[in-house]
């Protein structure tokens, strides 16, 4: 995908951000791993010296399983870094390439940030972003700002023609607000209700013209705001088979590595997923923690219930 780093925010630069708020624990247990990248130069160098050595395998047979691990990578990487900004930033991924480009913005909100958490900053950041694609507004958006006695727009009726009018002249936008469950109570109910008006009541003669996509917790307030509309909702329940499945890939590399029954091997895996409160990132680190044991009974210790981490800070 080509870079376009105003309008399509790559899962890489999102993951980026994700590491940036790891402990220095949790940064330690990611980077200490091999990478897909890395294990695929090494059997390129293998190959190669034993090509000199006239001792050549034919390694191409590992692509397949190369490929299968890299697509089952993917989707444990997907599901351990998973949150409602990781989801935000697939959609308008997504959105980017569709056939007929609609105009893509999208805002991430941020608690106790009012830079980041109100209808304001949300507006002017929507704004910068419609500029940048819709290059035909800049003489309208150059003369308002020239009669403007505002060094920064602020006015809440100001802010809001501005948008209505660059939003009117898309020929279509697909707007994503993520994390509306960052914002204050009564910023929420002012940002869901701006963006609903327009969206549920277009001009006749334009339907359907702007979407919007709202992520956010369910707190109880979410519900309110986002009545009558349709909603998706992911739950511990969505990823539990998922999360299954990869700890008992997990248990069975124990298993050889303690040559442990597969009895004992089922229990950890199970203890492991029941454990998880609906997260991948939490199991994956004690996962890594299970894995770095030298003994079994340093192996069981980390089990015990007054060890085992209850939550990602006591990973």
């Amino acid at each position: 995908m080509t870079q376009k780093a105003l309008h399509n925010p790559t899962f890489q630069d999102v993951l980026d951000r994700f590491k940036k708020d790891l402990s220095k624990k949790e940064k330690d247990y990611f980077t200490n791993v091999t990478s897909f990248d890395e294990l695929e130069k090494s059997i390129g160098d293998l190959q190669e010296r034993q090509t000199v050595k006239r001792q050549a395998r034919n390694l191409e047979r590992l692509s397949p399983f190369l490929e299968a691990m890299k697509q089952w990578g993917q989707v444990v990487e997907v599901f351990c870094n998973s949150s409602k900004t990781v989801l935000a930033s697939l959609v308008v991924e997504e959105i980017g390439k569709l056939k007929r480009k609609p105009t893509v913005l999208f805002f991430y909100c941020k608690h106790d940030n009012p830079e980041f958490s109100t209808f304001p900053a949300i507006a002017r950041g929507l704004l910068a972003q419609l500029l940048e694609q819709e290059r035909h507004l800049l003489p309208y958006f150059d003369q308002e700002c020239c009669t403007s006695k505002e060094p920064i727009l602020q006015t809440p009726e100001k802010i809001q023609k501005l948008l209505d009018i660059a939003l009117t002249h898309c020929k279509s936008a697909y707007i994503v607000l993520d994390g509306l469950d960052e914002c204050k109570r009564e910023d929420r109910k002012e940002i869901s209700m701006w963006f609903r008006e327009r969206v549920e009541n277009p001009p006749h003669k334009e339907p359907r013209k702007l979407r919007c996509l709202f992520t956010s917790r369910d707190d109880g307030h979410g519900r309110k705001d986002f009545e009558d509309i349709e909603t998706v909702t992911v739950d511990s329940s969505d990823i539990a088979k998922d999360l299954e499945t990869f700890c008992q890939r997990q248990a069975d590399l124990l298993r050889i590595k303690f040559q442990l029954t597969s009895d004992k091997a089922d229990d950890i895996a199970s203890a492991v997923s029941q454990r998880a409160a609906g997260m991948f990132l939490l199991p994956k680190l004690v996962w890594n923690n299970l894995s770095q044991q030298t003994t079994i009974a340093g192996m069981e210790r980390e089990l015990e219930p007054t060890v085992y981490p209850k939550k990602l800070d006591d990973a």
